[in-house]
Parts: C-alpha cells; sequence; structure tokens
C-alpha cells in the first residue's frame, strides 16, 4: 500500500516562495522526515509532474527528491534516501556522480561546478555568477503575463511609491526577479526585518513600459 503524501505540492511552492522571499532556509519535520526549503532552491510549480529524467536544473532534482522522501511509507527507507547514502561525496559534501545524463551533474556542468574539488564558497559563488547572467537576459525579452499584471497593481499606486508586497497579487519571486532585472520594480525591506523583503516600489522605467503595453491585462 502506498503511504500518503504528508506534504502536498502546493504547500511546498508556498514554503518555497516564502523562503525566497524572506532569504531563509525552512525545515519541514514530518513523522521521521526532514524537508529543506533554501531561499535559491526552490523549484518552479511547473516542476511538480517531472520525472528524474526531464529535470533541466539542481532545484528540480532536490524537490524531486523531497517529494519522494515524503511520500515513502511511515517507517519505509525510500530509494532516494538510500541511494543518497551510497553516492561518493567531495570534500564540499556534494555527492559526485559520474553519469553525465543525470540532472545533478547536468546541472553541475552547467554551472562549472567540481564536486571533487569545490566546496560551499565555489557552489555560492558559480551560482551567483549564473544569476547574474540570467538577470542580464531577460530585459528586451517580452514581458509576461504575470509581469504584466503586477507592473497594472503596482501602476495604480504610481511610480516611487512603497507598495506591501502582500497587496500584489500574481507576483511570486520568479516574476519579481525578472522585474527587477528589467529594472521596472525595486524591493525595499522591513523595518522589523532588514534580511526581509516588505515593500515593491514601481521605477520610472516600470511605469513607462506599463503605459507603453497601450492595454490592460486581465487581473487574476
Amino acid at each position: 500500500m502506498t503511504g500518503r503524501a504528508l506534504l502536498r505540492q502546493a504547500d511546498l511552492n508556498r514554503l518555497a516562495a516564502v523562503a525566497k522571499r524572506n532569504n531563509i532556509t525552512i525545515e519541514v519535520e514530518a513523522e521521521g522526515y526532514t524537508i529543506r526549503l533554501h531561499p535559491n532552491s526552490a523549484a518552479p510549480p511547473a516542476t511538480v509532474n517531472l520525472k528524474p529524467e526531464d529535470f533541466t536544473s539542481f532545484a528540480e532534482w532536490q524537490a524531486w527528491r523531497d517529494r519522494e522522501r515524503a511520500r515513502a511509507p511511515l517507517g519505509a527507507d525510500p530509494t532516494t534516501v538510500t541511494l543518497e547514502r551510497a553516492r561518493r561525496r567531495g570534500p564540499g559534501n556534494y555527492p559526485i556522480v559520474d553519469d553525465p545524463n543525470h540532472p545533478l551533474r547536468q546541472w553541475y556542468d552547467r554551472l562549472g561546478f567540481d564536486p571533487h574539488t569545490m566546496g560551499q564558497e565555489d557552489m555560492e559563488r558559480l551560482q551567483e555568477k549564473a544569476q547574474a547572467e540570467w538577470e542580464k537576459s531577460i530585459p528586451g525579452t517580452p514581458l509576461g503575463k504575470r509581469e504584466k499584471s503586477a507592473l497594472a497593481q503596482l501602476a495604480a499606486f504610481g511610480p516611487g511609491k512603497m507598495v506591501e508586497w502582500t497587496k500584489i497579487k500574481n507576483c511570486g519571486p520568479d516574476t519579481e526577479d525578472r522585474l527587477k532585472a528589467r529594472g521596472f520594480i525595486e524591493t525595499r525591506p522591513s523595518n522589523k526585518w532588514p534580511d526581509r523583503i516588505a515593500y515593491y516600489v514601481l521605477t520610472t522605467a516600470g511605469y513607462e513600459a506599463w503605459n507603453n503595453l497601450g492595454k490592460s491585462p486581465e487581473i487574476t
């Protein structure tokens, strides 16, 4: 008999969004298993039904591994846990994967990360480099539906106004990052918790981009 998942994917997605938005690591313990959600390793909702052979990032593999752990019946040892225990690890405690087709190995290769010789500092440096390159690739690409929706809502407040992020619907971490990369919004920290985002500010460029769209998208 297959055990019921301890956490729904929707729950994981919400926790992942909180982890990224507030730059914190969240640990969830359920019946003997611990699931960690890191601010920079949350998989997008589109990965819910992906299989290991379809993964394109380390984050997707991590999310799948955590879901498989959660699905295991109480007291059972999931296959992914058994494999992880047996896997060789480098000096930075990162798994060493020989299979060039494995999603984790492919993620390493895209970053330029070598688990045989590199550790956490190297991983963080390479991820920051990859993030910077991604941000440079965003300006000039078409606005997505959620980006337009967020701009519409912020435009109602006007440029330069601090707006609580909770008032802007459908503006998750990916949409937020895209709008920031375009220079259309800025973020402001919480006065109480300086390491957490509390406000969005629509820039002049963002307001002009909204006006140039010519019409309002449907906001849901």
